[in-house]
């Protein structure tokens, strides 16, 4: 297979489209930043389901989503930031993320709870050497790992920037967390794969999480645009067909393909889709999410998965609000995506509302970079 130098890959990627046109620039064989990566990123076959945590304001209090996780056996995956502003600029609640020391206090919490603690934010790619700093400040806080919502902007929502901004900001995260493991979370839907720079996300990512939303993306649009792919759509956008287009969309990266469902669906939906993707070898899969979740998904997934048992909720140290926040920057972003919605627009989501904060950069950057044995240890 050929490789390129990144130099070419700026280049070309930016005139790269759907898959037609990326092959075409003979991008296929390209050598991804995460190349480097350490092996023990690699995806594991007992990692446990997560739950996707928008904010505590809207998904419920921090008490109520430890004793379900817990009980269940499943992991988070909870919001830091929107672009470079952390969560503390839109929730209200004292447990808000306000940078990398409330991160720290909420990664003790559910990991001293048996709840693996993954984090993820949203791209939007107008500071990328800030929102890499960020990255690498949550990691090095304790988070396992790192999902990045990547969805075509919307005004000024959403990703903002270009593919270069997306490999400056593969290249400052990777330079700091060579060994972290990096998960994109793009649109299952393959019009949408030409409006985000998915080639160069993809290059230095580990993993690829579909959002695979069944009965959102159930509508004649979508069904029409499926059919025009040559998709089977006779029985409407089923927990199987989203799986099909999710594994066909992303098959070329190479990448493990572990999609993203729909909470807010019944728990026999939930069994087809995690069988659907368990044959396609796409397991485990994740839940959006928790606020909006039928709780028997909860259980199926726990059912699902013996190899993740449920874990006694155990007393955890309450967290206190802290002294002041890390960054609070002052831009807010709404969070809906184009057609139908998607990740943080399915089920209620809405504009999150800005909150007055103190703005420090320092806080972002100052945090000293975790060991290579550490960050190992993290993806285990």
């Amino acid at each position: 297979m050929q490789n390129i130098s990144r130099r070419t890959f700026l280049k070309s990627a930016g005139r790269a489209t759907i898959l037609g046109g990326f092959a075409a620039t003979g991008l296929i064989g390209l050598k991804s930043l995460s190349d480097d990566a350490s092996p023990a990123c690699a995806a594991s076959a007992d990692e446990q389901p997560l739950i996707w945590v928008w904010k505590f304001s809207a998904d419920g209090p921090l008490e109520a989503i430890t004793h379900e996780l817990a009980t269940h056996g499943l992991g988070i995956t909870l919001k830091t930031n929107d672009g470079t502003s952390w969560m503390t600029t839109f929730d209200r609640t004292s447990t808000a993320v306000t940078g990398p020391h409330q991160v720290e206090r909420l990664a003790r919490h559910f990991e001293d709870a048996g709840i693996p603690f993954h984090t993820w934010f949203v791209a939007q790619g107008r500071e990328p050497i800030w929102e890499a700093r960020m990255a690498n400040d949550v990691l090095n806080a304790g988070a396992r790992s790192i999902y990045i919502d990547l969805e075509p902007g919307e005004g000024s929502n959403y990703w903002q920037g270009s593919s270069h901004d997306a490999m400056v900001f593969g290249e400052e995260l990777r330079r700091l967390q060579p060994n972290a493991m990096v998960t994109v979370a793009p649109d299952a839907r393959p019009w949408q794969f030409g409006k985000v720079p998915i080639h160069e996300y993809i290059s230095f990512s580990n993993r690829v999480a579909p959002q695979s939303y069944w009965e959102t993306f159930n509508s004649p649009t979508n069904l029409r645009y499926m059919r025009e792919r040559g998709f089977d759509t006779s029985q409407g956008v089923t927990p199987e067909l989203i799986v099909e287009v999710a594994r066909a969309t992303f098959a070329f990266s190479g990448l493990p393909v572990q999609p993203i469902g729909q909470g807010a669906s019944s728990p026999d939906q939930w069994q087809r889709f995690i069988t659907a993707a368990g044959g396609n070898g796409m397991n485990p899969v994740s839940l959006w999410r928790y606020g909006t979740a039928d709780p028997y998904a909860f259980a199926v997934l726990r059912d699902m998965f013996p190899v993740a048992p449920p874990v006694v909720a155990a007393p955890v140290e309450e967290l206190q609000p802290p002294a002041a926040p890390d960054v609070a920057l002052a831009e807010a972003t709404a969070e809906e995506i184009q057609q139908q919605p998607s990740a943080d627009a399915v089920q209620a989501k809405t504009t999150d509302p800005v909150i007055d904060a103190s703005t420090d950069r320092a806080a972002s950057s100052g945090t000293t970079e975790r060991s290579a044995s550490a960050l190992q240890s993290s993806c285990d």
